[in-house]
């Protein structure tokens, strides 16, 4: 059985990514593997399609955006806590809610022509 890794007095299981100064660790069998990617509390993702791009222009607790490939962007949680993602979508389709669990990230579809990442609330 893997070991869990100890970071800030919480312990967290075995695969669990977590945010530390400022760049992403991942627990692997009892130590801290640093992925090389940043973390925070704001981070603006690149053009995803040569007409949609997407914001992170909140500056949220939790939930960021990544590139994830042409069409498509992350939804990355540095919180521990199941959080919801709202994104709003323009020009036509509106405001959209993400589920993302704790210490995760999903990737999906851009769904318009720019979205936006303007709060996160808890699951």
């Amino acid at each position: 059985m893997a070991k869990s890794c100890t970071y800030d007095g919480k312990e967290y299981s075995d695969g669990s990514v977590v945010c530390q100064s400022g760049k992403e660790y991942r627990c692997n069998d009892g130590t801290w593997d640093s992925l090389g990617s940043s973390c925070g509390t704001h981070v603006t993702a690149p053009q995803i399609t040569e007409d949609a791009k997407v914001r992170a222009d909140a500056k949220l607790q939790c939930m960021s955006f990544f590139g994830a490939g042409i069409g498509r962007v992350g939804i990355r949680n540095s919180c521990s806590g199941c959080m919801v993602a709202v994104v709003s979508w323009q020009p036509s389709v509106g405001i959209r809610r993400y589920k993302v669990a704790g210490y995760s990230e999903i990737v999906i579809n851009v769904e318009d022509q720019a979205g936006q990442l303007i709060g996160e609330n808890p699951c």
